[in-house]
Formats: structure tokens, sequence, C-alpha cells
């Protein structure tokens, strides 16, 4: 029924509650929310078998057994752990897939198939052993999310940052481990020689020299997992990264395709669908460290084509010279991403044909205008941008 105050809200029913409460987890503990799981491969590794379940049966199982992450699943099932194994973190749904009631307590929700609500102990620490501190100089920093000692000269907390909204926003992970703390991954990246350190699930460590694809800052808060080696200090969250560096932290913006400063007269034309077994662009060029929209052409230029794309990161593609041929298989126009770039009044390959091809031939004409699309005598024709195609069709067929 409509809430009578506000006409947006609905205000139970005939003999129907709406239930609000204002408990999430048990005293001392916190709950982080659905996370995915799988049979095979556990994200919480040991399992308790406390009765008949219920939120407070499984953390009050976990927390005797010694460990912090308390997870239950499939309405039954209860699994403990100091940090989060085999890639199990927040599920990408949300909670949707938790939406299974606690056998005991059907007010409860105890996860789902291949989903945990799991929840963190606050009030204690884990049984994981902490590493000494680093001998190298050090420094004493607090922050909203804990408090670090032992941090080489320089180094600084910058703050809670989003990863993953656009991709990782580190490029190098360490594996997980059971002793990380900030301290611990700090040095590590030390170490290795990078300037900025993160810290994300607890159990994950990253460095980098500069944080990538547009990272935003977020509420301190928002880091609340313990770190696994030290239940004092915080290492992040699903989806959230406990930043340090010892220099102005940089954030790189996503990585987007070039359309101004490109050599000679070349324009970008869109994103192009190509396929590996049959390509779109006959000849290719690796540059495994050097490609860009400005080498690859460049290097199509400089042979005499007309046309280039980049793809895969490292490939560079080109198009035939003079009157030229597309490939294609005998029944369709293929599919995978690779970014176009043409020089002006080069045809833009973005088609849709309803013949069956077996070539694409490309023609110059006086056409300026994209006319209709039709078939005679067999062939197909479609005018576009000063070019003219005609689909062949195959040798065997008799239309």
């Amino acid at each position: 029924m409509i809430c009578n105050g506000n006409s947006s809200e609905y205000c139970g029913g005939s003999d129907r509650l709406n239930m609000y409460t204002t408990k999430s987890a048990p005293t001392a503990w916190t709950a982080l929310g659905c996370y995915t799981d799988s049979v095979a491969a556990r994200t919480l590794t040991t399992a308790e078998y406390p009765g008949t379940m219920t939120v407070e049966l499984c953390t009050s199982a976990c927390k005797s057994a010694g460990y912090i992450y308390a997870g239950v699943e499939y309405g039954g099932e209860c699994y403990c752990g100091n940090s989060f194994s085999n890639g199990g973190g927040p599920a990408p749904d949300g909670s949707a897939g938790c939406n299974m009631a606690c056998a005991g307590n059907a007010q409860e929700t105890c996860g789902g198939a291949n989903r945990l609500n799991v929840f963190q102990y606050n009030g204690g620490s884990s049984t994981t052993t902490t590493p000494a501190s680093s001998t190298t100089a050090s420094t004493s920093t607090s922050v909203g999310t804990g408090s670090a000692t032992g941090l080489p000269k320089g180094w600084a907390y910058q703050g809670c940052y989003i990863d993953g909204a656009n991709g990782r926003i580190m490029n190098t992970q360490e594996p997980d481990s059971n002793s990380n703390t900030i301290e611990v991954c700090v040095n590590t990246c030390v170490g290795l020689g990078y300037s900025v350190a993160g810290m994300e699930y607890g159990v994950q460590c990253f460095c980098d020299n500069f944080i990538r694809n547009g990272a935003s800052l977020t509420a301190d808060t928002d880091c609340n997992m313990a770190c696994a080696g030290n239940s004092a200090e915080k290492c992040g969250a699903g989806d959230r990264m406990s930043i340090y560096s010892n220099a102005t932290l940089q954030v790189y913006q996503p990585p987007a395709p070039q359309k101004t400063g490109l050599n000679g007269s070349w324009v970008y034309q869109g994103c192009l669908l190509d396929n590996a077994e049959q390509r779109t662009f006959p000849y290719q060029l690796t540059l495994p460290n050097n490609n860009t929209a400005n080498n690859c052409l460049q290097s199509c230029q400089a042979f005499g084509y007309g046309a280039g794309g980049m793809e895969y990161a490292d490939e560079c593609c080109k198009f035939f010279k003079g009157d030229s041929k597309l490939a294609t298989t005998n029944n369709n126009i293929q599919t995978v991403v690779m970014l176009l770039i043409l020089p002006p009044l080069v045809l833009p390959l973005c088609l849709s044909l309803t013949a069956t091809p077996s070539a694409l031939e490309m023609h110059p004409t006086s056409v300026v205008a994209v006319t209709e699309f039709r078939t005679t005598n067999g062939l197909a024709h479609h005018s576009i941008a000063g070019l003219s195609l005609r689909v062949m069709p195959p040798a065997n067929t008799s239309s």
C-alpha cells in the first residue's frame, strides 16, 4: 500500500509490514556485503559446522577459531578466514545473488549459490603473526584508516582510491599474502623500485609509479578492511585501495584513441570489427615496445598504404594499395575490435551487407554522398564518401 505521507513509497499492506532495522551484523562485526565464491576455489577456505545456520552462529564459530572474516552461504554453510583467496571479492551484481534465508533464522540472509554474505570482526586481532618492521629509516604515519609505523622516509598516506571503475589503477600486483601490512607492501614496492604502493582486500599489494585510469579519491572510511597481517591497520577493501607514495601522486586518465596531432593528413575514423582468422587488413606489423597511432601510420605511409589500424595493443595493420580488396568470409563481415584511421576520402569500413560476399572491391567514383543499398544482377552496390563498393558473389553461385 502507498504511504499516505508520500505516494512514491510503500508502507506495507493488509497484514503485511515493511520491516527496517539498524542492525546489519552481530555486535563487534561489520557486514562487508555479498561476495563471490566457488565450490572448487573457496573465497574463505575454512569451513565450520556450528549447527542450524544463522549469521550469529557462523560469526561466533569463526571468532572462536581465531578468524577475522566469516561468510554464510547457500542458507546453511559457514566459512572463515583471515584473508580472501582465489580471487574472491565483492559480487559484480551487488547483493542480488545473496538471496537465501538462513536455515536457522528466516529473517536473516545467508548468501546464495556461489555467494557469501561476508562479515569482518572488529573487536580483536587476527591469529596471523605480524612481520617485524623494516630496519629502513622510518616514519610513523597516522591516517583515518589505521596507523602505520616503520614506513621508509618520505612515504606518506595519499588517501583511499576507487579501483576497477575503468580498469586497474595500479599495474604490478604482488601475490596475495596473509602477512600483508602497510609496511610490508610499501617496503616490497620500494625494493622493486616503485614510488607508489597500494593495499586492497586486506591481502593484496600493488606497486606502480602513478595511479591509472582516472582513479577517484573517496572517503577514508571506504578503506575499511583490516590488513591480513595486522588487524590494527586498514588495507583497502573491495574495489578500494589504500594508497601510499614518496612523492606527489600522479593520476593518469583512461587511455583514449588519438584524434589530434596525427602525422600528415591522417584522420581518425572510429572502431572497426576484425577477425583473427581472416583479417580485414591483410598486412601486419608487430610493434611490441613503441606502438602508437603515429608510429603505426608512419610505417603504413612509408610502405605506400592508404589506411592503417591499431589492434591488441602492439599490432599495426596495413591496408592494400591502389584498387584494393578487403577479404571476408563467404557469409558475413567479420568481428574483433580494431581502431581504424584513414586519410581523407578513403572509405570508413563500417558496413552492414545482406549479400553473400566473397570480396569487397573499392573503385574511385564521382559519387560523394551515400546512396541506397541495392542488388542488381547478383551484384550488391553501395556508394559512400566518394568511393563505390561492389560486393562480388562467390564464384560458384549462379545468382
